[in-house]
């Protein structure tokens, strides 16, 4: 059996030196993804195939290790770490070795819920701002690509960001190509660097994440394709977020608002500023008081009484359904509506202090 390795062939494991792949993950079509050991270490890794169209000539690959020798460089609590990058062996491939942290977004607590509360949606906030802060400040880093799929939640209920320096690692392989190649999701994009189709910058970042808050506490993303103008747009209607759920503050509907404004001077132009912004907002949460900045941002739950009341419900619907008629037996609780994931919209994220 003929076992060649090409670059438009990921699902066989490629050869990397230094590395024993385990599993392929999920990684979708363009970056293939494995679980792999790093043997000089010994830890688990993930292991994120780049685009195959980037080919490993000498400069491109010069320019590509030197952009990956600053971002490996980063290590901060919000941040999912890369720790290696290189060519595989057998399809030529590149790689990034990165910590294997988690495959679960901050979208899986809201899928059944619908949208996260203010206090969790400002923490994710607050994560994302105080990693691209970092970033920024240690190696003029930009994400490029910043949507709720990014916010990774471990098992111990540890929020980070993830893909921070992809964008600038492959943006330096496609330096010197005529492709014209704009990494990031079209409809998290600011208007002005869809339609200039220009290099991001920290604005343009602070844009993807207002709309990645708006998405996380109403439960809907309000940018619509206008495909008699090919343009993504944000009807008049929904232009504020308290006019999709009023429990929202006056204060969060404003702050998402201004991270979203279409003129791009009119947003934050910082990530201090916006930080600064944050805990206005957050004024009366305790929670975002965080005076040990080395911890992990982490999520935990809730108990509350309503919590409890709920359980009750479902428990009595279930022993009606049981009891009295088989009718009743078909219109019992949903199972995917389990307390853990009602728990999930009651979930505060706070820091973990030692």
């Amino acid at each position: 059996m003929n076992h060649t390795q090409t670059p438009g062939n990921p699902d066989q494991p490629p050869e990397i030196k230094g590395y024993q792949l385990l599993e392929q993950l999920s990684g979708g079509e363009l970056l293939p993804c494995w679980r792999a050991v790093q043997q000089a270490t010994g830890r688990e890794v993930l292991i994120r195939l780049l685009p195959s169209a980037l080919t490993p000539a000498p400069d491109t690959l010069e320019r590509m290790r030197a952009t990956a020798d600053r971002i490996i460089a980063l290590d901060a609590r919000s941040i999912v770490r890369v720790y290696d990058f290189g060519v595989c062996v057998t399809n030529r491939r590149y790689f990034m070795a990165t910590e294997l942290f988690s495959r679960h977004s901050i979208l899986e607590w809201t899928r059944d819920d619908e949208y996260l509360s203010e206090t969790n949606a400002l923490l994710v906030a607050k994560c994302a701002a105080e990693a691209l802060a970092y970033a920024w400040d240690k190696a003029h880093i930009i994400h490029a690509n910043i949507k709720p799929e990014k916010f990774l939640v471990n098992a111990d209920n540890i929020v980070k960001l993830d893909e921070i320096g992809l964008a600038k690692i492959l943006a330096a392989g496609w330096e010197d190509s005529s492709r014209g190649v704009i990494t990031g999701t079209p409809r998290y994009m600011s208007p002005k660097r869809l339609i200039k189709k220009r290099a991001p910058g920290i604005p343009d970042d602070i844009y993807a994440l207002g709309l990645t808050l708006y998405q996380l506490v109403t439960g809907i993303v309000p940018v619509l394709y206008n495909a008699d103008r090919d343009e993504w747009q944000i009807p008049p209607e929904l232009n504020n977020p308290r006019d999709v759920n009023p429990e929202l503050s006056k204060g969060m509907g404003n702050l998402i608002q201004k991270m979203m404004e279409v003129k791009t001077d009119r947003r934050h132009q910082s990530w201090k500023e916006l930080l600064k912004d944050i805990a206005s907002v957050a004024d009366n949460m305790i929670l975002l008081s965080d005076p040990d900045v080395t911890q992990p941002i982490m999520l935990e739950m809730n108990f509350s009484l309503e919590t409890v009341r709920i359980a009750m419900r479902r428990a009595k619907l279930k022993i009606k359904a049981n009891t009295v008629t088989s009718d009743a037996a078909a219109h019992k609780p949903n199972p995917k509506n389990t307390i853990s994931s009602r728990q999930r919209s009651k979930a505060i994220l706070r820091p973990r202090h030692s």
